[in-house]
């Protein structure tokens, strides 16, 4: 079936006599749209989702990562093992990192939540710009992911060759290369375009640590994080061809990752180690017509990971292993609008998941767990009042076939219909905005999502977490309100953008510690986050742009439970706020500063460790002539990598205070001051040097 309907397509418009043009490049609706340089996070005044749009250009520091990136987006929190390379993922309006899902280019690295994505492993350059949806995400993603969705968009066309090169603080080597063709083929146009990526550090920074005896202040220590290094190469290749009425693009990421596993400060691991292969390929045909457009795509992601901790140093057990993951998928979307006001569409999703786990010490290879997974969503966008109002209602089923897993039966839910092994559930959506001015839009969606549990959640990895094959699927449901308003005086643009969200989570899947250093996943029961957001963008006569996100959240376990009722969920902090700032100083000159402010967060679900308030700054100054630039960024200026907190939180009469490590995650530190020297080169387009 993949392969007739990508087939037809391609032979539909392969056959058009008449060449015509590149079509202009479209959003994951299927919506034909205009990127241009804009401000960073703006978006359609009218767009009904909670979406925020990064474009990746030059107001963006050399330095800086996905994570940076994201991380300026409202309502985002993202969580890092460390600094630069180490472990990060995010979390969308107090969400846990498995429920947030990433897509490259519109397909998924972590289908349904399967897995959390390190997007250290996504080299920035390799993007134009980065989409952000808290909540309610189009329906072409196929998905409804709890947490929202972040789809990774590749650089369109055949972009000019660029390079780039920087050495930094604790070792670091990156660099990077991309370029691109583009000619008249076969009665269309073809293009070629390939980026690599590479990344090499040392890792280690001075941590402070105080060997787990807070009531000892003479063995604190400040020393190297050992075993941090971490080497990685990424290459993206893209092949296209564009005819009269469609395309056929194919695909290839590869990366390529190896790191050592340091351990928490407190009780450091000098030998265990991982090492990540992981390929995604693409083959896409799409075909435009004048009222429809329909788009086939088939994908298979591999990801290999081998865990070394013989030695035990993580409370694996002395695990030597090799974990296979892959998936094999096919994405059918159709768009139709017969009248200017309606433009219904149809999206089929089919997904075949598996892991196969390998006792490298022993050869012993364990049998291979599959699971199908499929989805249909039906939405039926309409443009009404000429254009004022616009409804997007989604009705969308979710399938889910564990027969392969080997795992206990799916439980009652009471929004499920099951068989012994078949979970079936209805996930519908609505999307309404309303645009009454030309600077004013109001928004509102809401939705019932659901996630069933990974491999990892169900059969355990690496040691560390013991697999619980009864997980019962999380589900939930969100909602938002908000309004949108732009302002377009003489002298630039400011786009506002207010929100109120709600979520509502039942058997919400957690980590509890069951042993020194082992975890196990259990469903919590309920829990309900609300919250508000505010982002404010500013440009002053192109030559300065201000994003400022602040976002409040009130988060609480509903878990009948004396120690957990009413507490603060782990790691939703209460107020966040960042504020990036870039100006052009002078034709040549270029400076930026960044800043993150992070407070009221707890390590743990009974509310005893609260994290101290966390402000951190960033900077660079660029300086171009022509093609050439040079730049020097500085992470963490502040150079804060230490904390004042209560020695004792359990009593209320131990008034003592101690100094413990800055923390973006439990046990893990975040890393000291750090430089970086960059120097890339961009030839200039024939346009630009008139």
């Amino acid at each position: 079936m993949t392969l007739f309907a990508l087939l037809s397509l391609t032979a539909a418009f392969a056959q058009e006599e008449e060449p015509r043009s590149a079509p202009a490049e479209e959003d994951e609706s299927g919506a034909e749209i205009t990127v241009e340089a804009q401000a960073p996070g703006a978006r359609a005044l009218d767009d009904p989702t909670s979406v925020t749009i990064i474009e990746v250009d030059e107001r963006l520091s050399a330095a800086a990562d996905l994570a940076d990136v994201i991380e300026t987006a409202t309502g985002t929190t993202v969580v890092q093992l460390g600094g630069l390379g180490d472990l990060s993922a995010v979390s969308i309006r107090g969400s846990s990192l498995r429920q947030v899902q990433v897509f490259l280019d519109g397909v998924p690295l972590n289908p349904d939540g399967s897995a959390v994505v390190n997007l250290s492993e996504l080299p920035l350059q390799a993007f134009s710009r980065v989409e952000v949806y808290r909540g309610n995400a189009p329906p072409v993603f196929a998905a409804a992911p709890m947490g929202g969705v972040i789809n990774l968009v590749s650089q369109p066309g055949a972009p000019t060759p660029r390079a780039r090169a920087s050495v930094g603080s604790y070792g670091t080597l990156q660099g990077g290369a991309s370029g691109g063709a583009s000619a008249p083929r076969w009665g269309g146009q073809t293009d070629l375009w390939l980026i690599a990526e590479g990344l090499r550090t040392q890792g280690d920074f001075d941590a402070f640590s105080d060997n787990a005896t807070p009531y000892n202040p003479l063995d604190d220590d400040l020393g190297p994080r050992l075993n941090n290094q971490k080497a990685q190469v990424m290459t993206h290749a893209r092949a296209r061809y564009i005819g009269a009425s469609g395309r056929v693009t194919l695909v290839s990421s590869l990366l390529q990752r190896g790191e050592g596993l340091p351990g928490p400060v407190e009780s450091p691991a000098l030998r265990a180690g991982l090492d990540t292969t992981r390929h995604v390929g693409v083959l896409e045909a799409e075909r435009c017509g004048e009222l429809a457009i329909v788009q086939a795509r088939a994908f298979r992601t591999d990801r290999v990971e081998r865990f070394d901790d013989r030695d035990d140093e993580l409370g694996s057990g002395g695990l030597h292993q090799q974990s296979a993951f892959a998936t094999t998928g096919l994405l059918l979307h159709g768009a139709w609008a017969p009248a200017p006001w309606v433009n219904p569409s149809l999206t089929l999703s089919g997904r075949l998941d598996g892991v196969t786990q390998t006792d490298l010490t022993s050869g012993q290879a364990d049998d291979p767990r599959r699971r199908l997974a499929g989805s249909a969503a039906l939405a039926l966008p309409m443009h009404l009042g000429e254009g004022v109002w616009e409804l997007s209602p989604v009705l969308q089923g979710q399938a889910l076939n564990s027969r392969g897993l080997g795992a206990v039966p799916v439980t009652e839910l009471p929004i499920v219909e099951e068989g012994e092994h078949l979970l079936l559930a209805f996930t519908p959506r609505l999307g309404v905005s309303a645009q009454p001015t030309d600077w004013l839009a109001l928004r509102a969606n809401a939705g019932r999502f659901l996630r069933a549990p990974d491999f990892t959640e169900l059969f355990g990895e690496r040691g560390a977490i013991q697999g619980n094959p009864t997980l019962l699927p999380e589900r939930g449901v969100q909602a938002d309100l908000g309004a949108r308003a732009q302002w377009s005086p003489a002298w630039g643009a400011v786009w506002l953008d207010v929100a109120g969200f709600i979520n509502h989570a039942e058997d919400l899947i957690v980590l509890v510690q069951n042993a020194q250093r082992s975890s196990v996943p259990v469903n919590l029961g309920e829990a309900r986050t609300l919250g508000a957001e505010l982002a404010l963008t500013l440009t002053v006569l192109d030559r300065l742009d201000s994003q400022t996100n602040l976002t409040w959240t009130r988060s609480e376990s509903l878990v009948d439970r004396p120690e957990l009722y009413k507490n603060q969920l782990p790691r939703v902090p209460v107020w966040e706020l960042s504020q990036a700032t870039s100006a052009q100083v002078v034709p040549a000159l270029r400076l930026g500063h960044t800043w993150s402010y992070v407070d009221g967060n707890y390590w743990d679900a009974t509310n005893f460790y609260e994290a101290a308030p966390r402000a951190i700054h960033g900077a660079f100054a660029r300086v171009t002539a022509q093609s050439l630039s040079a730049e020097l960024s500085v992470l963490n200026l502040t150079n804060r990598i230490t904390q004042v907190v209560d020695r004792s939180p359990t009593d209320p009469d131990d008034d003592a205070l101690i100094v413990a490590p800055m923390t973006d995650f439990v046990g893990y530190p975040l890393a000291g001051r750090t430089l970086m020297f960059t120097l890339r080169w961009a030839p200039q387009s024939p346009e630009e040097t008139e």
